[in-house]
């Protein structure tokens, strides 16, 4: 096979002599290279001079297989438009077809294998490590995946498992069915992703053909960092919840801090702000709700939403609330479910999170929060003594009531059961003098 852009004379009629002396007997076979990939058509031609004894030309374009007829005007009027052939007519001279017969104690006797892809295909069948995830190639899939010039993205696997580093194949089946992926899949993958597992000693054979073959690490990499502006913001705030949780869950173990918080809230709703001067307490109640409503672990209804994103404001934050409950690009739990090791998901996430800022949230530590709480305790025995008397409990996924004796059950920790519920004039009354008490 070599480069040219003439056509020798010896070629036709079977006069033209070539190693040890062989003489083709049988003319020149003439080729539009009509297939995207052109390394494609070269193997197509080269088997079907191979097979036929004979020399072949092939009108190649290799920047539109397209326009391959474009640019032969000479050549096409003194052969012949009907003697020239698009090689994509013999393109099965390359297929690898699949055989029916399975050796003795093997799974399948085919090298390549789906992971993900048309989803009635033939299963293996068979139970050997990760084979169960697998399905096999039709005769037409083979073929278009030999006739692609597009990325073909795939997991090297030895006996049916994943080579070292890459995901698990029962991780990636499962992750392009998981309900919690399908925006990221989309983004990252696309709607009708295909990704094959093919087997190590196979690899090389297919790229020596002229695929396209790019491995899933290599790809999944590429696709972050393409997408770093898209997904960096999820990441961001995902890393901030993460800080969130904990700084959450020192403050749900300090009962004094809930129980406060719980008070506050109960007794002055949203105005909380409005008749409590103080403002250390104020600043611990701000950050509680931000801890709360960040930690992920509480459904908050539209009224506590509102004062959270006041709190937002309030503090200059460049968070978009929308954002926060139903974050579409959940990159952070996919890196994890598909490699799970710390330094894997680290070396993913760290594509995504460079060159970009953390996201800011001026909350206080944990273990300020509750000492301030303490401290101001000390200093306001009136709220001191409702904390400690009152357990009560505030629902953050229900709309604020504006009633503190109401409260979302049964029990009704203000007032005994058989006392009036208080007029609006009262709570206003409580909440003025209460709040004037807490310096």
């Amino acid at each position: 096979m070599c480069l040219t852009n003439t056509v020798e004379s010896g070629t036709i009629g079977g006069s033209y002599r070539y190693y040890y002396n062989h003489n083709n007997i049988r003319d020149a076979k003439f080729f539009f290279c009509d297939t995207k990939n052109a390394e494609t058509g070269k193997n197509i031609a080269l088997q079907y001079c191979l097979n036929n004894d004979c020399f072949g030309y092939l009108l190649v374009d290799t920047q539109d297989s397209s326009k391959c007829r474009e640019g032969f005007d000479d050549l096409i009027r003194d052969v012949g438009l009907e003697n020239i052939e698009n090689i994509s007519n013999y393109k099965d001279l390359i297929k690898k077809t699949p055989s029916t017969r399975v050796a003795k104690g093997s799974v399948s006797d085919q090298d390549i294998f789906f992971i993900v892809g048309p989803t009635d295909r033939e299963s293996l069948n068979y139970h050997y490590n990760s084979s169960d995830y697998l399905s096999k190639l039709s005769q037409q899939d083979l073929e278009d995946m030999f006739d692609s010039d597009e990325e073909i993205v795939y997991i090297p696997i030895t006996r049916y498992s994943s080579e070292d580093s890459y995901p698990a194949i029962s991780s990636v089946s499962g992750f392009f069915t998981a309900d919690f992926a399908k925006d990221i899949r989309d983004i990252i993958f696309g709607k009708d992703a295909k990704i094959y597992a093919i087997k190590n000693h196979y690899v090389n054979k297919l790229k020596n053909k002229g695929l396209n073959l790019v491995d899933f690490n290599s790809y999944l990499k590429t696709k972050l960092d393409l997408n770093k502006d898209t997904l960096a913001y999820s990441v961001k705030l995902q890393d901030l919840q993460k800080v969130c949780v904990n700084s959450s869950d020192i403050c749900n173990d300090n009962k004094t801090t809930i129980s406060f918080f719980n008070n506050i809230v109960k007794i002055f709703g949203k105005d909380y702000k409005k008749y409590i001067k103080n403002s250390n307490l104020v600043r611990c109640v701000d950050d509680l709700f931000l801890l709360k409503f960040f930690s992920s672990r509480n459904v908050f209804s539209s009224d506590y939403k509102d004062i959270v994103q006041q709190i937002l404001v309030e503090k200059n934050s460049d968070i978009d609330l929308k954002t926060v409950k139903r974050n579409p690009h959940n990159i952070i739990v996919m890196i994890n479910y598909l490699y799970g090791k710390v330094n894997e998901v680290d070396e993913y996430l760290n594509i995504i999170r460079k060159d970009s800022k953390e996201l800011s949230l001026d909350i206080l530590s944990a273990d300020s929060i509750n000492k301030t709480i303490e401290i101001e305790l000390d200093n306001n025995p009136v709220i001191r003594y409702i904390v400690a008397s009152a357990d009560t409990f505030v629902d953050l996924g229900v709309k604020i009531e504006n009633n503190p004796m109401i409260n979302n059950g049964s029990y009704h920790h203000y007032r005994t059961n058989h006392q009036p519920k208080m007029s609006e004039n009262s709570v206003l009354l409580l909440r003025t003098q209460l709040g004037s008490l807490i310096s």
